[in-house]
């Protein structure tokens, strides 16, 4: 299991799911019912076509399955969007990266074809969006914003112990929303907004009626202490409770201490 990933992920009702999906195979979706059988899957795909010496093949891009929860006698499921997240990807690091650089790593001609492919997809499925949102070596701050510490649940990871908090997507938008305007109002952080926008947007391309969840996954053993004393949602929330009541130092001592036990994670990335 890859240490350094943590997961935005969104269910929605197997009834509501988005059409389409890239690459997708034809007739039931893969279920599981242990979600880290689907992570598991999920990261071996990404790993072997990330280190194979010649291009994939085309074909079955949804290898990897869905990810199932059931919550009061309704199936919801949250596709792994493999393909859709790989052009995504594709284009950021094109955009951050200069022709030299670029062609380190791919040859010119694949990614012209891998971007008219996502073009030509594209215009005809102009409001599709990943279900998934990855991070490595680390939780975004923003995510815990959707959640509340009493959402929060230690599962097992393939032995190891990890976090996730599920929440309905009424109330991820509901608080999103909120602290997107008190933030905007009181805090001088364009970076910030911009994050809150963005997530915001993503958010809001999927039913009301789906479910939402953080996954610290290979993250949580990485943090220092044990995953079970892990308050980041709370201190979180206590910061922004504290900007509201306008109480600037109990916000700053909340948000240092989020900060300060999620720095040894982040510093990994920069670890030789």
């Amino acid at each position: 299991m890859l240490p350094y990933a943590s997961y935005l992920r969104v269910y929605e009702p197997v009834d509501e799911l988005t059409p389409p999906r890239p690459g997708a195979a034809g007739g039931e979706p893969r279920l599981e019912v242990v979600t880290t059988v689907t992570l598991a899957r999920e990261q071996e795909t990404i790993l072997a076509r990330a280190t194979a010496s010649s291009a994939p093949p085309g074909g079955d891009d949804d290898l990897a399955g869905c990810y199932l929860m059931r919550h009061e006698g309704r199936l919801f499921l949250c596709p792994v969007d493999l393909l859709l997240r790989c052009w995504l990807a594709l284009a950021a690091f094109t955009e951050d990266t200069d022709a030299t650089t670029r062609g380190l790593f791919f040859d010119p001609t694949r990614l012209d074809v891998a971007r008219e492919e996502f073009e030509a997809w594209h215009l005809s499925n102009p409001r599709a969006v990943p279900h998934i949102r990855e991070a490595t070596w680390g939780v975004p701050r923003t995510w815990f914003l959707l959640v509340t510490q009493e959402e929060r649940t230690v599962y097992d990871l393939q032995g190891t112990a990890s976090v996730r908090f599920r929440s309905p997507m009424a109330d991820a938008r509901t608080r999103l929303a909120s602290a997107e305007g008190l933030l905007s109002e009181m805090v001088d952080d364009a970076e910030l907004i911009d994050e809150l926008a963005d997530l915001g947007g993503w958010l809001s391309a999927f039913s009301a009626e789906s479910w939402v969840e953080v996954d610290y996954a290979g993250v949580a053993g990485l943090l220092p202490g044990r995953v079970d004393e892990d308050e980041s949602a709370h201190q979180i929330g206590s910061a922004l409770a504290a900007v509201e009541r306008r109480d600037f130092a109990a916000a700053g001592d909340a948000y240092r201490n989020f900060v300060e036990r999620w720095r040894v994670v982040n510093a990994l990335e920069r670890a030789n």
